[in-house]
């Protein structure tokens, strides 16, 4: 009977803003499964990457930290080069660096700027770095996976929120048109539309009811945490969905499901 595996041993990874928050959940997932991890993240977390690689190597797998600021293009090509001369071939990225603080504002007042901190992240940076290693992937002839992390207010329309919401809309349909170049080459690129999970480093400041949502809004029982995106995730990486590509799975808790009146 077969059965599908989610064993990621002997592949490398990489997980850009892998060094706290969601971005940690899905690196220590890919070392649970067996995979070798490069942290690319910011300079200033590299003190977060060296616990989250800690844990990792503690699990058996091999870790690096490669610090990139994905906004600069030529520091890409170079993360991307450097994660390959410590790990090996590349076989999993997972974008999940981001800018998630916006700018509260409707969209008639929203500043020019704000917009471009968002898009040079979130658009640009997710596109440059699929570009980098898609184009190992192919010279290498691996069959790997790309798995973006989007939002779900990329589909479901969220007020006071243009900039964030537009790149994310932005990476979803970005997933299918490189699923669509990419798939002749055996890559698979997918998307994730995590829901508003509970932050206590934003939470006490934030006015918004989406950025600290109650576990009422929630169809689950409980609000979403970091760890619940992992599994899908993996599952996305893995050879369990060997033939799922330029898809969009959201993951909130049925948050998107509450009653519109």
């Amino acid at each position: 009977m077969y059965m599908p595996s989610f064993d990621l041993t002997n592949r490398n990874a990489i997980v850009t803003g892998g060094s706290r928050n969601m971005g940690r959940s899905y690196a220590l997932a890919l070392a649970g499964a067996g995979a070798n991890v490069a942290i690319l993240d910011l300079p200033e977390r590299e003190e977060d990457a060296a616990s989250v690689g800690a844990e990792i190597r503690a699990a058996g797998q091999s870790c690096c930290f490669i610090p990139v600021d994905i906004q600069d293009m030529e520091a890409i090509q170079q993360a991307v080069s450097a994660a390959v001369d410590q790990l090996g071939n590349l076989h999993v990225l997972i974008n999940n660096a981001g800018k998630t603080d916006d700018t509260p504002s409707t969209a008639m007042d929203y500043a020019p700027e704000a917009l471009d901190d968002h898009y040079r992240v979130m658009v640009r940076g997710t596109f440059f770095m699929t570009q980098a290693v898609g184009r190992h992937m192919i010279d290498r002839e691996i069959a790997g996976s790309i798995v973006n992390i989007a939002s779900r207010v990329g589909q479901q329309v969220q007020p006071n929120s243009p900039g964030y919401s537009i790149c994310k809309a932005a990476v979803i349909h970005m997933s299918r048109v490189m699923a669509q170049e990419l798939g002749p080459y055996g890559i698979r690129v997918n998307a994730i539309g995590p829901g508003s999970i509970p932050r206590p480093d934003l939470d006490a400041t934030s006015e918004s009811e989406v950025r600290r949502p109650t576990k009422v809004r929630f169809l689950m029982g409980r609000p979403l945490e970091f760890d619940d995106l992992a599994g899908t995730a993996l599952y996305l990486a893995s050879d369990a969905s060997e033939m799922i590509t330029g898809q969009f799975i959201i993951a909130d808790g049925g948050l998107g499901l509450r009653p519109a009146y």
